[in-house]
């Protein structure tokens, strides 16, 4: 979930506080990088400087999740990772990559996963009645102006689904993306709590202005193909001062073509299955007010592979400010491994599951192995029986285009657990095997 509106607390960070006119008056105009002249080799380097290390706890010390609640704090290799995976994706759209992590604002945040923690799973919520209220005033007003998620376990694979965006919910906007990508972007705070997550994200506190044309995920030129499965969405943000457009999508067309066979995805305004062709204009304020946002039908794309080249054009309706001429935006993006050459490609693997189902009745289990990844997923099951758990055996369920299920009746009632493991092997190209989180489903 995202926020909708750029109101924003007193408290924006200390930089924020700090910049005076004259700082404004002698601001110089930050360039945005030009990707399409970036080498796969450069990309590779900016990786393994910014890819997650951290392994240890991810507190310092941990938050208490009733009453007396207290917000806790992340442990600085944590809090580094989750940094470093909002600076990556803005150095793969080309923007400034230097966003700082304020202390007040990581306080804050871990006030707010707190919050998603015990009560509801909302932007606002009203006040728990056993938390008090200075603590329940910070989270609610961090929450309001910040991404939110629930069910991950560290803020480097939160923040990155916060670019993915590709649920019906968000994909008519995607909004979580494009406040990470706000070239505005100066200062961050971020929080755990369990397994919800917070960053703070209405940040347009940058002194100087960024330069650029437009906002493209995935980006011209090489991009990560980890970064993508069959459900991301594509986007195109352009620069207001640049361009303008008429409103609405029906005077405009996206064609999306992959150079390797020639297959074509053309996008209308007639595109509106969130399940199938789709393409929206959203002209909401999440950071930049405007986002041409495309995808295909998951089904016929088959995953992205390392190689694959794909030409975009954005026309119609859309105007060059300096000119007044009609503009086509028009790139490509080839997609490399983000790792050195010739090394597995990393996934990572989720599983999703209700909280409660009656007992003898149909359990319906799905997940996801990131990249598109293909070949089998084994489901191990356990059931917490006299005081320990016992195993209940494992399945073996088939990938496609990097989406499992699985049905299971559970015979027994109490705590089940539920564990997705991908091996990494399947078809050719080399995966790592990952393994999803646990999930705890109480069975009634």
């Amino acid at each position: 979930m995202l926020s909708q509106t750029p109101t924003r607390r007193l408290a924006l960070g200390v930089s924020a506080g700090l910049i005076t006119a004259s700082l404004l008056l002698l601001a110089q105009p930050a360039l945005a990088v030009d990707t399409s002249m970036r080498s796969p080799a450069e990309i590779q380097a900016r990786y393994q400087q910014l890819q997650p290390t951290y392994t240890g706890s991810p507190y310092a010390v941990a938050p208490t999740l009733a009453p007396p609640y207290s917000a806790g704090s992340l442990a600085s290799g944590e809090l580094q990772d989750g940094l470093d995976s909002v600076n990556y994706v803005r150095y793969l759209a080309g923007l400034p990559d230097d966003v700082t992590l304020d202390p007040r604002l990581n306080d804050d945040a871990q006030h707010g996963a707190v919050l998603l923690a015990v009560g509801q799973f909302a932007h606002s919520q009203p006040q728990p009645s056993d938390m008090p209220t200075a603590f329940y005033d910070i989270a609610n007003a961090t929450t309001s102006v910040s991404n939110i998620g629930m069910g991950y376990s560290d803020l480097w694979d939160f923040n990155l689904a916060c670019m993915q965006d590709e649920d019906p919910v968000n994909l008519s906007s995607l909004g979580h993306r494009r406040w990470l990508l706000d070239p505005a972007m100066q200062n961050t705070g971020m929080g755990l709590a369990g397994t919800t997550g917070d960053t703070y994200a209405v940040d347009e506190s940058r002194v100087s202005a960024v330069t650029y044309d437009s906002i493209d995920w995935p980006c011209a030129g090489a991009f990560p193909a980890e970064m993508l499965d069959s459900y991301t969405p594509w986007s195109i943000t352009l620069n207001p001062d640049v361009y303008s457009w008429t409103p609405g999508t029906a005077d405009k067309t996206v064609t999306l073509r992959r150079i390797g066979d020639g297959k074509t995805w053309t996008f209308t305004g007639a595109d509106t299955d969130p399940n199938g062709p789709y393409f929206n204009l959203n002209t909401e304020g999440y950071g930049v007010p405007d986002c041409f946002i495309f995808r295909p039908d998951p089904n016929s794309v088959g995953g992205y592979q390392v190689g694959d080249a794909f030409q975009v054009t954005l026309s119609g309706g859309i105007t060059a400010k300096a000119t007044g001429a009609a503009a086509t935006i028009s790139y490509v993006t080839q997609l490399i491994s983000q790792g050195q050459q010739g090394a597995p490609i990393a996934t990572n693997t989720s599983l999703s599951a209700p909280s409660s189902v009656k007992v003898r009745t149909t359990l319906k289990l799905s997940g996801r192995v990131s990249f598109s990844a293909s070949g089998k997923v084994i489901i191990s099951k356990r059931h917490y029986v006299a005081s320990a758990w016992k195993s209940a055996g494992s399945s073996r369920v088939t990938l496609s285009h990097g989406r499992f299920g699985y049905k299971f009746k559970p015979a027994a009632r109490g705590i089940w657990h539920f564990v997705a493991t991908y091996s990494g092997r399947g078809g050719n190209r080399a995966y790592r095997a990952s393994r999803s989180r646990v999930k705890s489903v109480r069975v009634r």
